[in-house]
């Protein structure tokens, strides 16, 4: 018998004989394996590793970005875009996170009372809540253009009244004198 130990203090005791004997170059492609392995493990734990500290950067991150919609302020100037943009990290990181489910929380309150979205009834898809709120911005915009555009008609209308009358009163003295 020949004993031999490896790296890990394991010992490996080889038999003489044809039947029970491995040969050399075969422990050795085992140990190769083994060191294979080991290799890949570590290689595997650094890459979880990298890959935690890259979700922890993520929700950081996503931290610091919902954390402005719990300012009335933060709403009061948001346009569209900023307002999906948060509401699409809150749901990206809700399952992961108390802040962002908070965030997300505020977010559909805002929706609700600024824009008059119920978010529930979108499905709760970003995607979604992001046309929806920009079709009500749309229909916002138009209802402006259309209440402006009749304030300067009544204007006009105003001054044509008031021109009428100077017309008017102009024709009177001309017509007494």
């Amino acid at each position: 018998f020949i004993t031999l130990h490896d790296q890990t203090s394991e010992r490996v005791t080889l038999a003489e004989g044809p039947s029970q004997a491995l040969r050399l170059d075969q422990i050795a492609e085992v140990y190769r394996l083994g060191d294979a392995a080991q290799r890949a493990t570590r290689r595997d734990l650094e890459e979880a590793r990298q890959l935690q500290a890259q979700i922890d950067a993520q929700r950081v991150a996503a931290r610091a970005e919902l954390a402005p919609v719990h300012n009335s302020s933060w709403w009061d100037q948001a346009q569209l875009g900023d307002v999906a943009r948060a509401y699409q990290t809150a749901v990206t990181f809700r399952d992961e996170d108390q802040a962002a489910r908070d965030a997300e929380s505020r977010i559909r309150q805002e929706l609700r009372e600024r824009y008059d979205v119920e978010v529930l009834e979108t499905g709760a898809d970003p995607a979604v809540v992001r046309a929806t709120l920009v079709d009500r911005d749309t229909e916002r915009a138009e209802r402006d253009e259309r209440q402006a555009q009749a304030r300067d008609d009544q204007d006009l209308a105003a001054g044509l009244v008031v021109g009428a009358e100077a017309l008017e009163v102009s024709a009177d003295h001309a017509d007494a004198e």
